[in-house]
Protein backbone atom coordinates (compact mmCIF):
# COMPACT_ATOMS: atom_id res chain seq x y z
CA UNK A 1 0.00 0.00 0.00
CA UNK A 2 1.48 3.05 -1.14
CA UNK A 3 2.09 6.13 1.85
CA UNK A 4 0.50 8.70 -0.44
CA UNK A 5 -2.83 6.98 -0.83
CA UNK A 6 -3.40 6.36 2.56
CA UNK A 7 -2.82 9.98 3.23
CA UNK A 8 -4.99 10.59 0.20
CA UNK A 9 -7.81 8.69 2.08
CA UNK A 10 -7.65 10.34 5.62
CA UNK A 11 -7.53 13.30 3.98
CA UNK A 12 -10.93 12.49 2.44
CA UNK A 13 -12.54 10.78 5.63
CA UNK A 14 -11.36 13.96 7.75
CA UNK A 15 -13.24 16.38 5.18
CA UNK A 16 -16.24 14.19 4.61
CA UNK A 17 -16.61 14.00 8.61
CA UNK A 18 -15.96 18.01 8.91
CA UNK A 19 -18.96 18.55 6.96
CA UNK A 20 -21.51 15.80 8.45
CA UNK A 21 -21.07 17.24 11.41
CA UNK A 22 -21.13 20.96 10.41
CA UNK A 23 -23.04 23.24 11.94
CA UNK A 24 -25.78 24.12 8.82
CA UNK A 25 -29.12 25.81 10.33
CA UNK A 26 -30.65 25.78 7.02
CA UNK A 27 -31.19 21.98 7.43
CA UNK A 28 -33.94 20.86 9.69
CA UNK A 29 -32.59 19.65 12.72
CA UNK A 30 -34.72 16.82 13.01
CA UNK A 31 -32.69 15.53 9.54
CA UNK A 32 -31.13 12.26 9.78
CA UNK A 33 -27.67 11.46 9.29
CA UNK A 34 -28.76 9.72 5.69
CA UNK A 35 -30.65 12.63 4.67
CA UNK A 36 -28.39 15.30 5.49
CA UNK A 37 -25.77 12.92 3.11
CA UNK A 38 -28.17 12.86 0.51
CA UNK A 39 -28.77 16.44 0.89
CA UNK A 40 -25.04 17.25 1.01
CA UNK A 41 -24.25 14.90 -2.30
CA UNK A 42 -26.36 17.02 -4.47
CA UNK A 43 -24.19 20.11 -3.73
CA UNK A 44 -20.80 19.09 -3.20
CA UNK A 45 -19.03 15.97 -5.06
CA UNK A 46 -18.18 13.60 -2.53
CA UNK A 47 -16.44 11.67 -5.25
CA UNK A 48 -13.82 14.32 -5.63
CA UNK A 49 -10.86 13.74 -3.62
CA UNK A 50 -9.82 17.77 -4.30
CA UNK A 51 -13.20 19.10 -3.26
CA UNK A 52 -13.49 17.03 -0.05
CA UNK A 53 -10.39 18.22 1.37
CA UNK A 54 -10.66 21.73 0.07
CA UNK A 55 -14.35 22.08 2.26
CA UNK A 56 -12.35 19.85 4.97
CA UNK A 57 -9.77 22.29 4.94
CA UNK A 58 -11.87 25.42 4.99
CA UNK A 59 -13.78 23.90 7.50
CA UNK A 60 -11.31 23.63 9.38
CA UNK A 61 -10.01 27.44 8.96
CA UNK A 62 -13.24 28.38 9.93
CA UNK A 63 -13.66 26.77 13.00
CA UNK A 64 -10.02 27.76 14.14
CA UNK A 65 -10.46 31.73 13.23
CA UNK A 66 -14.06 31.62 14.52
CA UNK A 67 -15.45 33.73 11.56
CA UNK A 68 -19.02 35.31 12.34
CA UNK A 69 -18.84 33.17 16.30
CA UNK A 70 -15.48 35.34 17.57
CA UNK A 71 -17.36 36.62 20.87
CA UNK A 72 -19.79 33.28 21.59
CA UNK A 73 -18.07 30.28 23.69
CA UNK A 74 -15.66 28.02 21.72
CA UNK A 75 -18.39 25.28 22.01
CA UNK A 76 -20.61 27.28 19.69
CA UNK A 77 -19.75 26.00 16.26
CA UNK A 78 -19.76 28.36 12.99
CA UNK A 79 -22.91 28.30 11.40
CA UNK A 80 -23.35 27.48 7.83
CA UNK A 81 -25.71 29.58 6.24
CA UNK A 82 -25.88 28.26 2.55
CA UNK A 83 -23.59 26.51 -0.37
CA UNK A 84 -22.72 27.90 -3.34
CA UNK A 85 -21.65 25.79 -6.31
CA UNK A 86 -19.17 27.72 -8.91
CA UNK A 87 -17.74 25.93 -12.22
CA UNK A 88 -14.43 27.41 -13.86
Amino acid sequence: IHLGSILNRVGLEVGKQRLLSAHLPFLPASITERDKLSYLSSCISFDSPLMMRAVGALLKCLDRRRVGVELEDSSVGVPILQFHAYTL
